[in-house]
């Protein structure tokens, strides 16, 4: 692949792919409008928040933005290695938009549990968590790539 193609193809690539993942949510694979009662040990009512999926949401936004960011900067740098620079700078963030939507670890923030929640209908964990697989792979490929080129 032409070096002049990489980037414009890996840019417009991860540009999508981060709009996707900051503006689905908001969208297509919405999570649940709901707030959760927060009650003292005397039962009381205290304050209601958001559930979990709302959070996810707002980490996938930051997230998303910054794929986006790193896409369009794809644009605008000929080196090759710059470029290998930010496809690497994409792997975490892909592994990390995986990592906050499903349930797995610490860092993790997940779902509603109830199967019948709005985001469990929506899919919004599955869709998060494809779309962190795809910048994750994505970026590593085209590390790949621009490796094998600058070898020739």
């Amino acid at each position: 692949m032409d070096t002049k193609l990489n980037r414009w193809v890996s840019g417009a690539l991860f540009a999508v792919l981060g709009a996707i993942i900051a503006f689905g949510p908001q969208f297509f694979f919405k999570p649940c409008s709901g707030k959760i009662q927060v009650h003292n040990n005397a039962g009381e009512f205290v304050r209601e928040v958001p559930m979990k999926c709302h959070w996810t949401t707002i980490v996938a936004l930051g997230i998303g933005l910054a794929i986006v960011a790193i896409g369009v900067m794809m644009f605008f740098f000929d080196g090759k290695q710059v470029r290998k620079g930010l496809s690497l700078a994409l792997a975490p963030l892909g592994a990390l938009m995986v990592l906050v939507a499903s349930e797995i670890t610490p860092l993790s923030i997940g779902v509603c549990g109830n199967t019948m929640m709005e985001c469990n209908k929506n899919g919004l964990a599955p869709a998060l968590m494809v779309l962190g697989i795809l910048v994750f792979v994505a970026s590593l490929a085209n590390v790949y790539i621009l490796r094998k080129k600058s070898e020739e």
